[in-house]
């Protein structure tokens, strides 16, 4: 049996089957109602949910369950029946008496405590995802003024289906309208005017904390893009792991893509600003290491793109100082980390007080009480934390504007994708430049959990 619904309106089909229509307490707009609970449903209703899902052999839920039945029973391929069902094909002899037969294995089976609640549980909540689906796209083709195209809209579906994969490879979560931003805004634009979308990780360095014989606190990072695990001050080990993993990643999110139609161009930007950001004078951290940092990260730049162009991957890798040079990039973020700092702007801050104050005792705990540093340091680390990822919008408009693409964000976890909410020029919020969430997990060619 299929699990995808067809995309169209039910067609009427009159299959050999005595199905008796019964005055239920549910109507068929009630069917595809946000509230409707299935498993609240009684015998009949369920009944009723069936025989109106339509599905993509263009045979209803109802009548796909009785070919199953009919299939198994005459050992007839499935296909066969379902075309016996649309009279495509001559039906054997008997066809309607083992139909009926199969109807009143398929309705008795369905008593008010069925486990098959499931079944129509699910194809109920897909058939609705399908029909908001289906609202937001004639919007996106009114606004656009561009005529509606069933297989353009498909293609739609398919995509979405895609980033609940990806972003939700065990299930756990369904699909959430704007959950992404206005992810389905750029899918849309790369499906019917065939608009490619830049696919963008922000990527950190591989920052290490040391300490040198004399018992001063060191900073370099580290340049190898395989899983080490490397000892930090204090005698603690530090575990990264395989970067290539990430290369690996943006390359099944292009073939995913590719499959249905959808040009997607990974690009990796490495933050090579931020320990000239976070450390700004000797205080801390004596500044040749931060100048060493600054010529190290070019090993590091390079093993990613060797990795990349050895593997024939289409991830382009760059600094993301080279890429928002001459952008509104360094203005925004700079706007964001003098506002957290100031401890917001009266009764409109960019960063909840809340969120900031909390962020600035971990970074204490965890790294300035060790290293005895100050609160107004932590607070200029936290900062720039904030003001890189506030300041996407601007970045992620230049990009748009030079390569003539979408944007979309990558972020790792739910954390993140909030802190891409968007600023704008002087400090206003704006809505955040689209995300997909890279789950953390098992996969053959996909993120595990830990540090890159």
């Amino acid at each position: 049996m299929s699990n995808h619904l067809f995309l169209t309106r039910p067609v009427e089909l009159k299959p050999p089957i005595a199905l008796t229509e019964e005055v239920l307490s549910i109507s068929k707009d009630d069917i595809f109602s946000v509230q409707l609970n299935p498993e609240t449903l009684n015998k009949e209703q369920k009944i009723l949910l069936l025989k109106h899902i339509l599905m993509e052999s263009e045979l209803t839920l109802y009548n796909e369950l009785v070919a199953n039945f009919v299939s198994k029973i005459i050992q007839m391929d499935v296909v066969d029946v379902f075309a016996a069902l649309k009279g495509e094909i001559d039906p054997p002899q008997g066809f309607a008496d083992m139909c009926s037969e199969a109807s009143k294995r398929l309705e008795g089976y369905y008593n008010d405590n069925s486990k098959e609640t499931y079944v129509v549980y699910s194809q109920v909540e897909r058939c609705k995802h399908i029909n908001r689906l289906n609202i937001r796209y004639v919007k996106y083709c009114e606004h656009h003024q561009i005529i509606y195209n069933q297989d353009d809209f498909i293609r739609f579906v398919k995509a979405t289906d895609i980033i609940n994969r990806i972003s939700n490879p065990q299930g756990e979560n369904r699909y959430e309208e704007g959950f992404y931003g206005n992810l389905e805004g750029a899918l849309f634009e790369a499906i019917v005017s065939k608009k490619p979308i830049d696919l963008i990780k922000i990527q950190c360095m591989r920052l290490q904390q040391l300490q040198d014989k004399d018992g001063r606190h060191r900073l370099k990072i580290n340049t190898s893009i395989m899983p080490e695990s490397i000892k930090t001050r204090g005698g603690k080990v530090r575990t990264y792991e395989d970067t290539s993993k990430l290369i690996d990643y943006l390359d099944f999110c292009v073939e995913e893509f590719k499959n249905i139609g959808i040009e997607i161009r990974p690009i990796v930007l490495i933050t090579d600003d931020d320990a000239k950001n976070m450390y700004k004078d000797d205080s801390v951290i004596p500044q040749e290491d931060i100048l060493q940092i600054e010529k190290d990260v070019l090993v590091y730049l390079n093993n990613l793109r060797l990795y990349a162009k050895n593997h024939n991957s289409k991830a382009e890798v760059y600094l993301i100082s080279h890429i928002s040079s001459g952008t509104l990039y360094e203005k925004v973020k700079t706007i964001v980390c003098a506002d957290c700092i100031a401890g917001g702007r009266l009764g409109n801050p960019i960063v909840s007080e809340n969120e900031f104050t909390t962020a600035v005792e971990t970074d204490q705990k965890k790294y300035g009480e060790e290293m005895g540093y100050s609160v107004s340091v932590s607070k200029d680390k936290v900062g720039n934390m904030f003001g890189v990822y506030r300041s996407l919008h601007a970045l992620g408009i230049a990009i748009r504007q030079q390569r003539n693409s979408n944007v979309v964000y990558i972020a790792r976890n739910k954390p993140y994708l909030y802190n891409h909410m968007a600023v704008g020029l002087e400090g206003e919020k704006k809505d955040r430049i689209p995300v997909v969430l890279a789950h953390g997990g098992s996969g053959e060619v996909f993120y595990s959990e830990g540090e890159f």
